[in-house]
């Protein structure tokens, strides 16, 4: 998908939304509900865009905050990041993250949801990066291309479906890998229940990977690296 454009995106430069920026610092606003489901909102929070659904942030706030530190700890050497893809792609923090880190990375960003790739382009920024509308379980299985580093950021609010923490999912992750290669995975413990998943998860990319390490990011994100 290319595109670029100069100056802010068209949803951007209109005297209303300035008007709802401002407000927004007295309560957020909601811009846009998503077509595919409704309870994912994008809105503006003191001055800023994000993306929420429910108690989850997907985009931007506390999610591209958590990944800012988690690139700021973790021993990557980006000077070897050419080929990167982001399973969940959302409206483009993560990306943003990395071409901050490495300018000649080239990015390949998957994402389920139209609407969230509708509201990078309209409210956030247009780019050159290959952006793909599919399912991440079926994307890893139609393509053979290799990545220095797969990002795994799937959720459906604060719960991490089923096929994206089993072990033919993963393994295919760590197929698409080239030599040497990173992956990191969002996760988010907000019960019991996601505490074991979190456990099992570990056990089956420990199964997968010759180290696994893990760090605590706003006492509820987990990101994990595995080599």
């Amino acid at each position: 998908m290319e595109r670029i454009q100069e100056g802010p995106p068209v949803k951007r430069r209109t005297f209303l939304f300035a008007i709802k920026r401002l407000l927004s610092y007295i309560w957020p606003i909601t811009l846009e509900r998503c077509v595919e489901d409704r309870d994912i909102k994008l809105e503006l929070e003191q001055g800023n865009l994000v993306v929420n659904k429910g108690a989850a942030n997907y985009s931007y706030g506390q999610l591209q905050d958590a990944f800012a530190q988690f690139f700021m700890r973790a021993e990557i050497n980006w000077t070897e990041i050419k080929e990167v893809l982001i399973l969940g792609y959302g409206t483009g923090s993560v990306a943003d993250l990395i071409d901050a880190k490495s300018a000649s990375a080239n990015i390949t960003g998957v994402e389920l949801k139209p609407c969230l790739l509708s509201w990078e382009k309209d409210y956030v920024k247009d780019h050159s990066r290959n952006v793909i509308c599919d399912d991440a379980a079926k994307f890893v299985t139609r393509y053979t291309r290799q990545y220095d580093m797969i990002i795994i950021d799937i959720f459906d609010e604060l719960d991490v479906p089923e096929p994206f923490r089993g072990i033919e999912f993963l393994q295919r992750c760590r197929d698409l890998l080239s030599p040497g290669g990173t992956l990191i995975y969002n996760f988010v413990i907000d019960r019991e229940e996601h505490r074991i998943e979190y456990s099992d998860l570990q056990v089956t990319l420990s199964d997968l990977f010759r180290m696994v390490s893990s760090s605590e990011h706003y006492h509820v994100n987990r990101i994990i690296l595995a080599k």
